[in-house]
């Protein structure tokens, strides 16, 4: 054994006497040892090889000493001093936790099996709770769940029991402790046991009954009850599937409390509480079933009815105050924007509660919920003066009422936000003869409206209205009409009028594409005419749009957005619009048309982009085009809450289609053209426009940041575009105008990964983090130049995927490989793992406390490297990162640092280069130098490594596709 550790062995063979003297003086030599450096690494370096004293040593030792603690309280508890503070009678206190941040300061080198057992036995008994209560609850909330690898090998029985003494802690808690902490550690159990285990469900409902109950008391501040409302959220939802009735109850049993909260907390805690009452509404109706039929379940459904109203109740009047305040500040005042949880919700309520005739509700003045349910009598008490109600409306007129009577001012966006929210959720509850009334004041608001954000939302309402109608009224066939055509064909002229208003781009396009879909309106010529620079200019959005109309309409060959008096071309419309697509692209006008469009979040699909390119070379646009649907309809929801909601759906006697749109017209690869006729004109302008293109990227200062995203965005577009041309065997690598393209592009991408080496190469602690920042959004581009996302309506043949694999290998070179594996490889390995995302919550850490200062010697504190530092080479410089360690609890995506985020793109990009360059896209000409094994082989590897905290590869739906890619 080593020299240092000797004095360290003797005192730890001592602290187990019997002697509260000598335990005492015993502590004070171990605690001093301990914070010798050389011992600390001695112990790390025993303890990785096995051999000699380790930390395990020390543990049982510190265990056995509190074993003897915990006797020597409870016998002088026995003597009659029971009314001392328990902690006063211990030798010493904190000595758990500190030594458990001691040994595990530069790895885990504790056995998380014994360390588990330790805390269960100590919260289990009644004395000892008393005694290390609060610092079982710190060592498992920052040793245990806060460590990645402690928290991914806690079976299911350590996650049960812990939830189960814990959550009797909460509820029951013993003196000493403190409930703000106790409360984020049952929620940090509850989000990650849900995500790592499979618990049993039963025995939390009736936890979660009471300790709501004790919400209402002073002693639970708002930030404790929104964490103890978070974690019967997250619970909630995964007991969901299986335990749909006891959801239920619980929400029936708790609603009424919930709605008591609900008015004496702020606006933090009623988010939570919207998320409950949203998750019940969903699990009581799912799909907004209205009958048990239908799949309607409730455990008392006449009492869950009466609590729906009651919670109408509330809603309305939230509506009304918050109207009535915008009505008092008059047209100057700031709008008022409810939360898009809150709207639906509002909306679930609303269907439930307008479902036949209107009705009219009933309150007492001034809205106390109470268990009575809702009725129009009052019950006259002897003695006593019988309690004024007030009237609350309900049903559609009810709407169309505030919207008419608010007119222009600020106080119609929340009935605006309500009505669009419950025609798109419910379409088929709207009455068909109320259609056209509120398509009348749409229409009269929108022409009348002259604020932006009125103007989007009632713009949002038309869209809703829009497919609203189209549910429930089959599309035209040539000849029928329907009966508000003129009112929609002013609805177009209208908002065409306001097209070039970036407020409103997406709402305006939508609304468009979704008219035009629904074949509501004919467009005339007239609508080509919008495309020219000096009207719009290409975006995500005028492209979808342009998609559609070229699906959707013919193209008139001879009409001209410019003037041509001389103009000798067959497809001048057809020039234009090439002219304004490519306008974008151009290298000169890159700075100035492409930033803002980065800035602003839209940046162009180049899938999309190249789509709407090729098209226009062949005679009918449709042959190359597949309509982008996700930009008309609301996207499919994938929650899991709408997974539960079709379990229940499914098991219900209704025979209706779940999750089916009704009227959505069904295209598929099959039928389009495979060879469709192509404009040999047409073609030869739009690859010379390309070749020049290429050559005036190559000329770019790619010493600027931009400049580098600019050219990997047209990039991108080049390989898709010459991608469709080949599959549809309209052009072939050995035609000259693309082998010249595709050498244009090769240079292309050299230039790109030169510039990017050269740039990180001289990185220095002053600017690294800036500029590792800046070169993200490039690199990140590179997973869309690599690959063919389906979410842009395109479904690839195999054909067309074989092709796509073939150009990819014919363009990219052995030197951007080797510059992404670099930031893989060398990027370095975690000195110890991060927090997990359930660690710390946004209300701050209360763990860290001020007991943590009581070892906190200058030789025993624990490193400020704790922050996670991390270590990552380009060209032999150096560089260390800082990880944000601020996380929310349950967080769909984990916080990452710079590092680790150009970390993870690298990754994702190689692996679909590995899928592309794999043999079953392989072909005769090879991969060009590419070992596409070795590069397998070696980013494999790095996945071995613990390169990135905090679970990346879960952090995401995206970075679990990646690897399965990879693997």
């Amino acid at each position: 054994m080593s020299e240092s550790l000797t004095k360290l062995r003797t005192c730890c063979g001592q602290l187990a006497s019997d002697k509260v003297t000598e335990r005492k003086k015993q502590i004070d030599v171990f605690k001093k040892e301990l914070g010798r450096p050389a011992v600390c690494r001695q112990l790390d370096e025993n303890s990785k090889k096995g051999g000699g004293m380790t930390w395990e040593h020390c543990f049982e030792a510190v265990r056995e000493f509190m074993v003897k603690e915990v006797a020597h309280v409870k016998s002088k508890l026995g003597k009659g001093k029971g009314n001392q503070d328990h902690r006063k009678l211990l030798s010493t206190t904190n000595i758990f936790k500190w030594f458990v941040q001691k040994a595990n300061n530069t790895g885990e080198h504790l056995k998380l099996a014994k360390l588990v057992d330790h805390v269960i036995l100590l919260i289990k008994d009644e004395t000892s709770v008393l005694c290390y209560g609060t610092e079982c609850c710190m060592v498992v909330s920052r040793e245990v769940l806060g460590s990645w690898y402690y928290s991914c090998r806690l079976i299911t029985k350590n996650w049960q029991d812990f939830l189960k003494y814990f959550c009797l802690i909460l509820r029951d808690p013993p003196p000493g402790i403190s409930l703000d902490l106790s409360t984020q550690l049952v929620h940090q159990l509850f989000a990650g046991a849900v995500q790592h285990s499979n618990i049993k469900k039963g025995i939390f409902f009736n936890f979660f009954k009471q300790i709501i109950e004790k919400c209402r008391s002073s002693e639970f501040s708002s930030t404790m009850v929104n964490t103890i409302l978070g974690a019967m959220n997250t619970f909630c939802l995964y007991a969901a599937g299986d335990c749909r009735e006891q959801v239920c109850r619980l929400g029936e049993e708790t609603i009424l409390t919930l709605l008591h909260i609900w008015k004496a907390q702020h606006s933090t805690t009623k988010a939570a509480l919207v998320d409950f009452m949203y998750l019940q509404m969903r699990v009581h109706h799912p799909k907004g079933a209205l009958t048990e039929a239908e799949g309607a379940r409730a455990v008392n459904m006449e009492q869950w009815k009466s609590l729906v109203h009651k919670i109408y109740e509330v809603l309305y009047l939230e509506w009304t105050q918050a109207s009535n305040k915008l009505k008092l500040k008059g047209l100057g005042a700031k709008e008022i924007k409810f939360s898009s949880s809150l709207v639906d919700l509002a909306a679930d309520v609303c269907h439930q509660v307008f479902t036949g005739s209107s009705q009219e509700l009933f309150t007492p003045d001034g809205f106390e919920p109470s268990s009575q349910s809702s009725t129009p009598k009052r019950k006259n008490v002897a003695g006593t003066t019988p309690v004024k109600r007030r009237k609350l409306e309900s049903g559609w007129k009810m709407l169309r009422d505030h919207m008419t009577q608010a007119g222009q001012s600020p106080s119609i966006i929340p009935w605006l936000q309500l009505a669009e929210a419950l025609i798109r959720r419910y379409p088929e509850a709207l009455p068909k003869d109320q259609i056209a009334e509120f398509l009348a004041i749409f229409i009269q608001l929108q022409s009348e409206c002259k604020r932006g954000e009125i103007h989007s939302q009632i713009l949002l309402c038309l869209e809703a209205l829009a497919l609203c109608q189209a549910t429930q009224t089959p599309p035209s066939t040539p000849g029928h009409h329907h009966p508000t055509g003129s009112q929609w064909t002013k609805v177009w002229a209208g908002t065409i009028r306001t097209i070039g208003l970036r407020t409103t781009e997406m709402e305006v396009f939508s609304l468009l594409t979704t008219l035009l879909v629904r074949k509501l309106v004919c467009p005339g010529q007239e609508v080509w005419k919008l495309f020219t620079s000096s009207i719009i200019h290409p975006t995500q959005y005028s492209l979808s749009f342009l998609s559609t109309l070229l699906r959707n309409t013919f193209l008139p060959e001879k009409h001209s957005n410019e003037l041509r008096p001389n103009c000798e071309s067959d497809y001048p419309l057809r020039e234009d619009l090439l002219e304004w697509l490519l306008s974008s692209m151009e290298a000169s006008d890159i700075t100035e048309n492409m930033k803002p469009v980065t800035n602003t979040g839209k940046n162009i699909s180049s899938t999309l982009f190249s789509t709407v390119l090729c098209s226009l070379i062949c005679k009918s646009p449709k042959a190359v085009l597949v309509h982008d649907y996700s930009s008309v309809l609301p996207s499919d929801d994938i929650s899991p809450l709408s997974q539960v909601e079709n379990l229940y759906l499914c098991s219900s006697f209704d025979e209706g289609d779940v999750g089916n749109h009704k009227g959505i017209p069904e295209d598929s690869p099959s039928s389009r053209e495979l060879t469709p006729t192509v404009l040999l004109d047409m073609l030869q302008h739009l690859m010379k426009k390309l070749t020049e293109a290429c050559r005036s990227h190559q000329q770019l200062d790619f010493s600027e940041v931009s400049s580098i995203q600019s050219a990997i965005q047209f990039s991108s577009v080049i390989l898709k575009v010459l991608t469709i041309l080949i599959a549809r065997d309209i052009s072939s690598l050995e035609d000259a105008p693309v082998a010249q393209i595709m050498r244009s592009l090769r240079s292309l991408l050299n230039l790109i990964t030169e510039s990017i080496k050269t740039s990180l190469s001289n990185l220095d602690e002053a600017n690294k983090d800036e500029l590792l920042q800046s070169f993200h959004p490039p690199v990140k581009n590179l997973v869309e130049t690599f690959t063919w996302p389906s979410s842009d309506g395109s479904i690839l043949s195999k054909k067309e995927r074989k092709t796509f694999c073939h150009v990819i290998r014919c363009s990219i070179s052995t030197e951007l490989l080797d510059l992404l594996m670099m930031f893989v490889i060398n990027k370095g390995i975690k000195k110890r793992g991060q927090p997990s995302a359930f660690t710390s919550s946004r209300h701050g850490d209360v763990i860290r406390d001020d007991f943590d200062d009581e070892f906190d010697t200058a030789a025993s504190m624990r490193s400020k490297t704790d922050s996670e530092e991390d270590e990552f080479a380009v060209h032999q410089s150096s560089m260390s990162m800082n990880q944000d360690g601020d996380r929310e609890y349950a967080s769909k995506h984990t916080t990452l640092s710079v590092t680790d985020q150009f970390c993870l793109t690298s990754c994702y990009v190689l692996a679909h280069c590995c899928s592309s360059l794999s043999n079953e896209y392989s072909s005769p000409g090879g991969n060009h130098g590419i070992d596409q094994h070795e590069l397998l082989k070696k980013l494999l590897q790095s996945f071995q490594e613990e390169f990135v905290a905090a679970r990346p590869f879960e952090s995401s739906p995206g970075d679990m596709k990646m690897w399965r890619t990879v693997k």
